[in-house]
This record gives structure tokens, sequence and C-alpha cells, in this order.
């Protein structure tokens, strides 16, 4: 008997959004190929609640699997991109995460970098997603130290930011571009 992978995975998803269950479908999902393209493809289901759900999955998924995913980063490109044109919070803070487990392609580091600093900028954005944006942002830059000094007015900018994940994130980001 076959298992949809795919189809499991997203009963799993809406039937309960635990921390246990999201612990068990890491667990479920480790190390087959197969099931991680099925957790990937349900991020283009269509459906907000489990396109949410299965980003933070696959946040969590990366983050206790550094570089496990890299064959799926340009998808991940795509939905950030997505998620900063429709403002969806969720999914931008999820896919910044997930991106923060892996190395950027080359092809898609301008990309990265505009997106991340367009959403530091944007007062409007939640503080989770700013906050991951300034350290993704600054993945790029340190690849680029050009950038430091454009990076560092966007940091300025938002200074008076109240947010203590903003402070803490551009206190940390300063500290390492002194270094370079």
């Amino acid at each position: 008997m076959s298992v949809d992978h795919y189809q499991y995975i997203k009963d799993s998803l809406y039937s309960d959004r635990s921390k246990q269950n999201l612990i068990r479908l890491i667990i479920y999902i480790y190390p087959d190929i197969e099931k991680e393209k099925a957790m990937v493809d349900l991020l283009a289901d269509g459906d907000k609640t489990i396109s949410q759900r299965v980003s933070w999955l696959i946040g969590n998924y990366a983050q206790k699997y550094p570089g496990r995913l890299n064959q799926f980063l340009e998808i991940f490109c795509v939905r950030l991109q997505w998620g900063v044109e429709n403002n969806e919070q969720a999914l931008l803070r999820n896919m910044l995460k997930i991106l923060e487990y892996h190395e950027i392609p080359i092809e898609q580091e301008g990309l990265i970098y505009n997106l991340c600093s367009n959403l530091i900028l944007n007062l409007k954005a939640d503080i989770a997603p700013r906050a991951f944006a300034i350290t993704l942002a600054l993945k790029v830059v340190i690849k680029y130290p050009e950038l430091s000094v454009e990076f560092l007015e966007i940091l300025n900018i938002i200074k008076p930011d109240k947010s203590v994940a903003i402070q803490f994130r551009i206190k940390k980001a300063k500290s390492i571009l002194k270094a370079l």
C-alpha cells in the first residue's frame, strides 16, 4: 500500500496545529526526499492556512536540519517574493527563517537583499519578519562588503524602532559589520 505523503502531511497540518504534531511530522519526513518534496509542494497548495502551516513546518525542519533542503531554495525564494508582494506576514516570517539556515543561491542574492531591505524599511510589516530580514540581508552583505554602507544606512533609518527583536538584530549586525 502506497502512502500519499502530500495528503498525509496536509491532513496532519489541518487536524493538529500543536508543537507535538510539528515534531511528529519532522520525524516522519526526515530523511526521506519524497516526503521532503511533498512537504515543499504544499507551499503551492493554494490554501492560505496550509501555506502558512507548512511554511512553519519547513522553517522548523530547516532549523533542525540546516542545508537539508538546498535543492528547494529557488522555490523558497519565489515564495518569499510572493509573501512580500502579498503582505503574507506568517509566510514571510517562515520563508526568511528557512533561508537563514541555508546558503542563498548566488543568482538569488540580489533579489533576497532587495526584498529584505524593503521589508526592513516597511514599518507596517510585523516585527518578526523585519527582524529575520535583517539577519538574512546581513548574510548577503557579509559576502559583498561593498553593500555595508547602504545596509548601515538602512539600519540607522530604523534605529528608533522600539522593538527589542529589531534592536537586538541591529546591534548584532553592526557588530559583525565592524569586524569586516
